[in-house]
């Protein structure tokens, strides 16, 4: 699963929070939140990352071309 960077962003810039506070909330380093960013992670990590921020997982994945 790939995270949308901007979608992260926004939702970081919505709620107030840094990258350090979403970190300190899923129990994580902020490289970690870094790595989400720019690489592929795992469903749970990002069911995780979706928790954390108050949405569905949905609202920060890389939307596929084609899907429907």
């Amino acid at each position: 699963m790939k995270i949308d960077k901007k979608k992260l962003k926004a939702l970081l810039s919505e709620r107030g929070l840094t990258a350090g506070a979403l970190a300190s909330k899923m129990g994580v380093t902020g490289s970690c939140i870094t790595q989400y960013k720019y690489g592929t992670v795992r469903p749970l990590t990002a069911h995780k990352l979706a928790a954390a921020l108050g949405v569905g997982v949905e609202a920060i994945l890389v939307e596929e071309e084609g899907a429907v």
